[in-house]
């Protein structure tokens, strides 16, 4: 318990085992006096009466705050945390660096059957772009120095999505020969 003088008495902080304990206390003393016939003059009778009934308030106060501290830490531990805006960093074979973001994507393609997605950074839309897709995965390649190989876009934002496109990504590179030239041109492979 601590305790702090002031101007017109004591400002005490207590837990809540201790204002148990006085809660008992002052409980047992008035009984103990009642039992022995001990007649208490009316300001000190109202004033245990009111000490008493101060000490059940502040309990029932401590107990309800502690209560309630206790349904905000399970909430906040059973909220889901919503995916970070830095995404996140993956493992990927050939000795690539990969790194994965979730982004909002528009179709900026003019054919209806093809599909050449863009990430919208405060573009605007315009009206033959008619698919918009939300916090979709977006993975970029890097060849270790950070050499920027190729990038795409998953159809959706589930983690299961990530795989299936970093190996579409990795065959493109290998197909168009990019992955095979930046190797040459930056690190004297053949």
């Amino acid at each position: 318990m601590k305790s702090e003088g002031i101007s017109r008495g004591v400002r005490s902080t207590a837990s809540i085992t201790e204002i148990e304990a006085l809660l008992a206390l002052a409980r047992r003393g008035a009984q103990a006096l009642a039992e022995a016939g001990v007649p208490l003059p009316g300001p000190q009778a109202a004033a245990g009466a009111a000490a008493i009934q101060s000490l059940e308030q502040g309990l029932a106060d401590a107990r309800r705050k502690r209560d309630e501290a206790a349904a905000n830490r399970a909430y906040r531990r059973e909220k889901p945390a919503p995916m970070p805006d830095d995404g996140r960093w993956l493992d990927v074979p050939n000795d690539l660096r990969g790194f994965a973001k979730r982004v909002d994507v528009v179709d900026v393609s003019r054919d209806p059957d093809r599909q050449l997605w863009q990430r919208i950074d405060g573009m605007a839309l315009l009206p033959h772009q008619a698919e918009v897709r939300r916090q979709v995965w977006e993975v970029t390649l890097w060849l270790p120095g950070m050499h920027f190989l190729v990038a795409g876009h998953a159809a959706t934002g589930d983690t299961a999505a990530l795989q299936p496109l970093i190996d579409k990504l990795i065959h493109e590179a290998t197909v168009t020969g990019r992955l095979a030239e930046l190797r040459r041109f930056h690190f004297g492979e053949a």
